[in-house]
């Protein structure tokens, strides 16, 4: 069972309005290795170094696809992609119709992960929650 608080959000126009949301009590983080025991046992196949050079294979990929401009989509998981910023502190608003923003120097902000709605589908009929 997972355990939930409510979240009080102040409102942004100053109008005394409280917005109140669900917010998840996380009870720790996994580590790779809990990870990698955790699918050598569903599988009961393949070892847990076999298993750990899968994932460090598909991050080295991952990282190959995504730098050369492509989405990445893992059936039952997600969508990947690359999200950037300007890697400079020159404003972001356009002077004019002429201003093509020449000379900008682009970074990766961070990758954008969209969940595969048959996991979001799973995680709805596996999972409770308790107050």
């Amino acid at each position: 069972m997972v355990k939930y608080y409510l979240q009080e959000m102040p409102d942004v126009k100053g109008e005394g309005k409280k917005k109140v949301y669900p917010k998840m009590l996380v009870n720790r983080q996994i580590s790779t290795k809990e990870l990698v025991e955790r699918i050598q046992l569903k599988s009961g196949v393949y070892r847990e170094g076999i298993v750990s050079g899968m994932l460090m294979t598909l991050a080295d990929t991952l990282v190959d696809y995504l730098s050369l401009g492509y989405t990445v989509k893992i059936d039952g998981l997600c969508s990947l992609s690359v999200s950037l910023d300007f890697d400079d502190d020159k404003p972001t608003e356009m002077e004019g119709n002429e201003d093509k923003m020449k000379y900008r120097h682009v970074k990766v902000r961070d990758i954008n992960f969209k969940s595969d709605k048959m996991l979001v589908k799973a995680l709805r009929q596996k999972m409770t929650f308790e107050r």
